[in-house]
């Protein structure tokens, strides 16, 4: 009982640890921590709901200190062809 508790709880934590990596590394690299998106979105994703930047949110998320920086992205996945691979 005890060596099965002491596995289950070392791979508890090597879960945790690596879950809590990869969330910080795509959160860092990719997405970032917060995404302000056009009203449905997320239900249904589309290049056109676009958010125009007027200057307001600008304001917002440089008047606040918790942001550290900011960016415009645009998300538009494509699939590439081609004969020669080498």
């Amino acid at each position: 009982m005890g060596g099965g508790y002491l596995l289950a709880c070392f791979s508890m934590s090597l879960t945790y640890g690596t879950w809590g990596q990869l969330v910080e590394l795509v959160t860092r690299d990719h997405s970032g921590h917060i995404q302000i998106h056009y009203g449905n979105y997320l239900q249904r994703p589309r290049l056109y709901k676009t958010i125009e930047m007027d200057g307001e949110i600008e304001r917002v998320l440089e008047a606040n200190d918790d942001v550290v920086s900011y960016s415009r992205r645009v998300h538009s996945p494509a699939l590439a062809y081609g004969d020669d691979i080498g």
